[in-house]
């Protein structure tokens, strides 16, 4: 491998690093409100390190998307920061639509 494509796949890397960041960052900051609003929650390392890697999954596959979507790296830093803030929802959002079009072609196939 030239030196060359060395210092662009590390750029790659930092890149996304950076979005996963983004990410973990936007999940921090709605794990500390959802404390915040409800007095009844107690900070919990577990729980936070469960939204860490939910977000930075998340961010992750924003960052996918964006790319493969032709974003440019202002807007895909900002979907990822979003999206990392948002990933709990999302996560159960494509969940809970998953199963209906698995059951829906299910059905399907055993007509």
């Amino acid at each position: 491998m030239k030196m060359e494509d060395f210092e662009v796949f590390f750029k790659e890397i930092g890149s996304y690093l950076w979005m996963i960041c983004l990410g973990v960052m936007g999940g921090t900051v709605n794990y500390v409100s959802r404390i915040r609003r409800d007095s009844k929650l107690k900070f919990s390392i577990i729980e936070l390190l469960g939204e860490w890697f939910a977000s930075g999954f998340v961010a992750l596959m924003t960052a996918y998307a964006c790319l493969y979507l032709e974003f440019n790296f202002p807007l895909t830093a900002v979907m990822c920061g979003i999206s990392g803030h948002l990933a709990g929802r999302i996560v159960y959002m494509l969940d809970t639509h998953g199963q209906r079009l698995l059951e829906t072609a299910i059905k399907k196939l055993t007509k």
